[in-house]
């Protein structure tokens, strides 16, 4: 991974690139959640949250 991936990584907007493929999410405060194969993740900004597994996961290149 090259330092211009891990700033692009770090710089997406993930509410965006999910609605661009066509995903559903529903505004929660100042955050998202987005339901996927039976779980809750919730999303900010760029990084996102897995409520089921207690997981933050900090952004990562697609």
């Amino acid at each position: 991974m090259t330092a211009k991936d891990r700033y692009k990584a770090g710089h997406a907007d993930l509410v965006y690139w999910l609605r661009s493929r066509g995903e559903k999410l529903k505004k929660s405060g100042s955050e998202w959640e987005w339901s996927h194969q039976g779980e809750r993740v919730t999303v900010r900004n760029n990084v996102w949250f897995d409520q089921y597994t207690q997981t933050r996961m900090l952004p990562c290149v697609v």
